[in-house]
């Protein structure tokens, strides 16, 4: 399993005065919406459940940590990782732009252009540091639509930046940079901004 790089990862502690610090940034993505979340349990564990239901948080009250609708029940219990599972339907649509021993700058610049690329169709675009090695693009969507649809616009509208010679949208060699869309779909997901990468410690956060 993969080692818990930082200490803010391994020290719960540490996770709870994180999340105190950042939840009103995150809750936009994440409330009322499906939640995957990493357990350090002491290694990390993939969770789509608690209790037996979908993890759906519907409150953000630092002072209760006994409900599984709120979301301080999760890093009170040592999850440091949520990510948006998607629906059939989507607001959002998420690219991964993932580099293999590529520079983050070089990483980044394929971000700005998937970001011109897809704003066009989108009420507003973010760049998300997805806190490893790569990048998140987030389109908000003037609209919810049928989520394998919205899937194949961003298709369409990124497929430009393949034409460059360190680009795929395969898992990448050595020196090239994916541009994935290949988590977006029913069931898939993606990082919530802010929420601490658990492979390597460090949180995502929007740059632009």
């Amino acid at each position: 399993m993969y080692k818990i790089a930082a200490e803010i990862s391994h020290n719960k502690e540490k996770v709870k005065e994180y999340y105190l610090n950042v939840f009103d940034k995150m809750r936009p993505f994440m409330e009322n919406k499906q939640i995957m979340g990493v357990q350090v349990t002491p290694e990390p564990v993939i969770r789509k459940y608690e209790k037996g239901k979908p993890i759906v948080i519907t409150k953000f009250d630092p002072e209760d940590t006994s409900d599984h609708k709120n979301f301080f029940y999760y890093p009170d219990k040592h999850y440091v990782d949520f990510h948006l599972i998607h629906g059939h339907t989507t607001d959002v649509i998420p690219i991964d732009i993932d580099p293999n021993n590529v520079s983050k700058a070089k990483a980044l610049q394929v971000a700005k252009m998937a970001k011109n690329l897809i704003k066009p169709i989108a009420k507003d675009v973010m760049i998300v540091d997805s806190g490893g090695r790569g990048y998140h693009v987030w389109a908000k969507l003037p609209k919810p639509m049928p989520t394998r649809v919205a899937k194949h616009l961003a298709e369409s509208r990124v497929k430009p930046l393949l034409k460059l010679p360190y680009t795929t949208d395969e898992p990448p060699e050595e020196g090239e940079i994916r541009v994935d869309l290949s988590t977006f779909h029913p069931g898939g997901s993606i990082r919530i901004p802010y929420s601490i990468n658990f492979k390597t410690g460090k949180p995502s956060k929007i740059i632009e």
